[in-house]
């Protein structure tokens, strides 16, 4: 029965493994695909990306912080919010 409870156990903490592997693939790709839109208008931000908890992580808020002309910003809202799906009201800038 410990055999059975342990493999079990086993098979539960590599599905969580593999989701958390999954989830930071998830946000270093989104977050490396913001930053190459921002060096294209001459922006460097700092960006953490949150995943929701579904079976296949999507990302959900954004945290931005940078300097950021006024336009810029628009821009890379605009790009996010269509590219990436994520409401301009999701985006936090700071």
């Amino acid at each position: 029965l410990d055999v059975e409870a342990d493999a079990l156990h086993a098979v539960h903490q590599g599905e969580e493994n593999s989701q958390q592997a999954m989830a930071e693939n998830i946000k270093q790709r989104t977050a490396a695909y913001i930053l190459q839109r921002a060096q294209e208008l001459n922006v460097d931000l700092d960006i953490e990306v949150v995943v929701s908890n579904d079976d296949i992580p999507t990302p959900e808020k954004i945290y931005l912080s940078g300097t950021v002309a006024p336009f810029a910003k628009r821009q890379l809202q605009l790009m996010i919010e269509q590219d990436l799906g994520i409401a301009k009201e999701c985006q936090i800038w700071t």
